[in-house]
C-alpha cells in the first residue's frame, strides 16, 4: 500500500474495508499531539495499490482502529486527543478527501469506571448488525458487544448502559508488556491482536460472542522475517 498525505512513513494502525464501494482504508497518526490520517484505496487487482486520496489529518480520530459501518458507509474510529476522555467514546463520521471529516458525532460507549485514554477500537460484524468496542477497566482489557440500530436507526450518543454484553479478556493476552494492536470479527468470532514494541512474536486469542476463549496463539511470527529483512 503506497499511502499519500501527511505522516505517511508512520505505521499504519488500522484498516477497514468498505465493500459497498469497494474500497480500503487505512489509518495513522501525524504530529503532537496526535492527529489521525486516513487514506482511501480503490479496489483492483494489483499486487501495489497507490491511495486514491487522503483526508487531512484530524485531532477527533485516534491513535488505533477504524471500520466501516456496512450498511451505511459511515466510518467509526477510537476517539482522538480532540476529545476528553477519549477512552469512553467513538466517533462516527464521512470520510472527505483533502479535508476533515464531516458529519462528526461522538458517541459513549464507556463510563467514569473504565480508562480515560484506552483505543476503543470500533468494529462492525459483516453484516453491520453488531457492533465491538474496547474498553479498560482496573487494568483489565474488556470487549463490549452493541446492536448497531442503536446508533444507526435511534440515533443515540450515550451507550454506556446499552450493551448486548461484556467479558473480560485473558489477562495472558497482554503479559510480557504486550500492547493490544489489533480487534476483528467474522461475525462468528472474534480475533485479537497484541504484540510488544520489539520484534518478538505476536499473540492471537479468538474468542466466540458469548466471551469463551477458542484458541490461543502465543507466537504468532507471520510476517515477522519479512519486517525484520527489509531494514
Amino acid at each position: 500500500l503506497l499511502r499519500t498525505g501527511l505522516g505517511n512513513q508512520h505505521i499504519i494502525q488500522g484498516l477497514a474495508i468498505d465493500h459497498r464501494q469497494n474500497m480500503l482504508y487505512t489509518t495513522h497518526v501525524e504530529g503532537h499531539p496526535e492527529q489521525g490520517v486516513i487514506n482511501r484505496f480503490k479496489f483492483h487487482s494489483s499486487n501495489l495499490w497507490s491511495a486514491q486520496d487522503a483526508q487531512k489529518p484530524s485531532r477527533l480520530i485516534g491513535h488505533q482502529g477504524i471500520s466501516v459501518d456496512p450498511q451505511t458507509s459511515f466510518m467509526f474510529a477510537s476517539a482522538g486527543s480532540a476529545i476528553p476522555n477519549k477512552g469512553w467514546y467513538i466517533l462516527k463520521f464521512q470520510y472527505v478527501p483533502h479535508a476533515e471529516p464531516i458529519n462528526t458525532q461522538v458517541i459513549q460507549v464507556f463510563d467514569k469506571r473504565y480508562s480515560k485514554i484506552t483505543n476503543t477500537m470500533p468494529t462492525f460484524t459483516p453484516d453491520g448488525k453488531y457492533l465491538l468496542v474496547r474498553g479498560n477497566n482496573h487494568k483489565r482489557n474488556v470487549i463490549r458487544i452493541f446492536k448497531s440500530d442503536l446508533i444507526r436507526q435511534k440515533k443515540l450518543t450515550d451507550l454506556c448502559f446499552l450493551y448486548e454484553d461484556e467479558w473480560p479478556i485473558d489477562s495472558g493476552f497482554t503479559q510480557d508488556r504486550c500492547a493490544f494492536q489489533g480487534l476483528s470479527t467474522d461475525g462468528t468470532y472474534i480475533y485479537l491482536l497484541s504484540g510488544n514494541k520489539n520484534k518478538g512474536p505476536k499473540r492471537i486469542y479468538v474468542y466466540d460472542f458469548t466471551g469463551k476463549l477458542i484458541q490461543k496463539m502465543d507466537q504468532v511470527t507471520l510476517g515477522h522475517f519479512g519486517a525484520s529483512s527489509s531494514h
